[in-house]
């Protein structure tokens, strides 16, 4: 149905004997390995053996229902060998070991949700785990919605990993949840030093124009957005944030109109 029969090729049989199998035969390695099979012990474990026996210098090895211990004996195995392993808390928690120039996918926890992770899990690292507490403690800082936050961290957090020279600038900075968020990459992600600065009146919008109407023609004054709306005072608001992330000595608050302090 997906179109892709083409490149699927199926393989009657078990693992890890059919693995073996397979590889020594077409004499091959795998860069991407998914264990989902028989989920009882010692199966997981066998499938990771094998699966690390055939493995390409550079690839990824994901495991589903780490909720179970007898799968993550699969997860430990490859730990205790030396590979990269970190868990993501999902529904019943998924795992990924890696080793060599990859990277395994970003995936933050829903923070709607209050997650717990079992106790043969605990001293694995969670994907995004202080992220998520980052973005729990912003959101009552900023204007933007999750899936925004998500994309100003992604792209930001890639300038930083690709060490693409410059600082950081946010033009309208409201009550500084998404500032604090850029610093906050900057702390952890920048090889170089950064800064960001945040340009904003911090009291509110200025006084309108005739020509500032919204889509109906109603004046700004008229619109709940008007002047002095979304006033902001930086302590009150981005120096309270910003502390509460440890990244105020990252921030550089430029108060008045763009059109004056830009230049």
């Amino acid at each position: 149905s997906a179109g892709v029969r083409s490149n699927v090729n199926l393989y009657p049989g078990y693992s890890p004997e059919k693995v073996e199998e397979i590889a020594q035969q077409e004499d091959r390695r795998w860069s991407l390995i998914y264990i989902d099979g028989n989920h009882d012990s010692p199966a997981p474990l066998q499938d990771a053996q094998v699966a690390e026996r055939y493995a390409a210098e550079d690839a990824l090895i994901l495991f589903h229902d780490l909720a179970s211990p007898d799968v993550a004996e699969g997860l430990n195995y490859l730990r205790d060998r030396g590979w990269n392993t970190m868990i993501y808390q999902t529904m019943q928690i998924m795992g990924v070991a890696w080793r060599g120039n990859v990277k395994p996918v970003e995936h933050i926890p829903d923070p709607a949700v209050n997650w717990t992770l079992p106790e043969h899990l605990k001293d694995y690292p969670v994907c995004n785990l202080e992220l998520s507490r980052v973005l729990e403690k912003v959101k009552s800082f900023t204007l933007l919605g999750f899936e925004r936050l998500w994309s100003l961290y992604s792209l930001a957090k890639q300038v930083c990993e690709e060490d693409i020279p410059g600082n950081f600038v946010e033009c309208g900075v409201c009550r500084g949840g998404s500032s604090a968020l850029l610093a906050w990459v900057i702390k952890n992600y920048s090889r170089r030093p950064r800064r960001l600065y945040a340009f904003d009146t911090f009291s509110g919008m200025p006084d309108p124009t005739e020509v500032d109407r919204d889509y109906r023609g109603v004046g700004a004054n008229d619109t709940g957005f008007g002047s002095g709306a979304l006033a902001a005072p930086i302590s009150e608001n981005l120096e309270v944030i910003a502390r509460e992330l440890g990244v105020w000595d990252l921030i550089v608050p430029v108060p008045g109109l763009f059109a004056d302090t830009l230049p």
